[in-house]
């Protein structure tokens, strides 16, 4: 991976790494008559504060003064630990890195393989080559800090030609129009605060799928930017759908967590808009092994695919190893105690 930079206090001047996506994403006819994306912030939100009495507005998922150091706002909060982030938009963040090295090809592919929670702290991200070819060029990405390493992602950038004739299968895709509003589908937080679940819009297609677990087809919005100001790109833009799914899609709430310590997102074209679907399932299995799979779709069609591996455990029995088993987004609520708190 190279010379990681100094931390905070020593690389106040590092050079952002990845810039905005050119151009503006225009709203598709079929998101006619659904509420734009909310404002900005008027005040920030104070950190800490249970999300029942404080309903601020927060500029975007994470921030930063000098675009190298990277601290995430409440709305980048996991709903199980207090101080660790939801995958989603640290999953973006990687994905933005890797873009920025690879301008010249579309990032078609990212696994991510989360060794540790990621900390609402902050943290950095260092992205590099592994393989630049004619076709195809491979790319890594660090997230890390002065303590430690959280995250790897691992893109495949393809090139691309213009107005080849080809065909390709058809597919029956979930229609916006059809589906109706619910809550987010971890109906619980371990903390009570303000978490990623409150940054999103959810419609349920068929409207009789309410959150409820189980094979679902969910659109979801993110109702702020990854970062203020910013445009994020196509890619970046679903990787918090894409990192919801075992939560979209859990078979039980009764004494099992589901943790994925991974996340593989593939796209066979850039999905366009705000709005994406998933149409997800997770396959668990008495060894304690499982898989959340989703089929990835925006207002034209289908878009791609996304998993995570599952790791199933007993409710309250933690992972041997903390590299091993993430335990920032699967984990239910699991009568972790006595706290826990119902949301919707």
């Amino acid at each position: 991976m190279g010379h990681r930079p100094e931390p905070p206090s020593a690389a106040a001047g590092n050079a952002r790494v990845g810039t905005s996506a050119e151009g503006v994403l225009t709203r598709p006819p079929e998101t006619q008559g659904i509420p734009d994306r909310v404002g900005k912030a008027q005040t920030p939100c104070d950190s800490g504060q249970p999300a029942r009495s404080l309903r601020c507005m927060i500029e975007a998922y994470l921030e930063t003064a000098d675009g190298s150091w990277f601290v995430p706002t409440e709305y980048s909060r996991g709903p199980w630990m207090v101080g660790a982030c939801h995958a989603g938009p640290p999953t973006a963040l990687m994905a933005r890195a890797l873009e920025s090295i690879a301008r010249e090809k579309r990032l078609t592919r990212v696994t991510v393989e989360i060794m540790r929670p990621i900390p609402m702290s902050g943290f950095r991200v260092l992205a590099s080559m592994r393989k630049q070819g004619r076709s195809v060029t491979l790319t890594e990405a660090e997230l890390y800090d002065e303590d430690a390493v959280y995250a790897r992602a691992y893109g495949i950038h393809l090139r691309t030609v213009e107005h080849l004739e080809v065909t390709t299968a058809e597919v029956e895709a979930p229609k916006l129009s059809a589906a109706a509003p619910g809550p987010f589908p971890v109906p619980i937080t371990a903390h009570g605060m303000t978490y990623f679940g409150d940054s999103v819009e959810c419609r349920y297609d068929p409207p009789r799928s309410q959150a409820g677990g189980g094979p679902t087809t969910m659109w979801m919005r993110t109702t702020v930017p990854l970062l203020a100001g910013e445009e994020p790109s196509p890619f970046q833009s679903i990787c918090p759908l894409a990192d919801s799914l075992n939560g979209i899609s859990y078979n039980s709430l009764d004494g099992l967590s589901f943790v994925n310590p991974d996340l593989t997102l593939s796209l066979h074209r850039d999905p366009m808009g705000e709005w994406f679907c998933a149409q997800a399932i997770s396959h668990w299995e008495p060894s304690g092994i499982g898989l959340a799979d989703a089929a990835l779709f925006d207002h034209q069609g289908s878009v791609g695919r996304a998993t995570q591996n599952l790791l199933l455990s007993p409710a309250g029995e933690e992972p041997r190893s903390t590299e091993s088993a993430p335990g920032t987004d699967g984990i239910t609520p699991a009568h972790r105690g006595t706290n826990n708190n119902r949301r919707g």
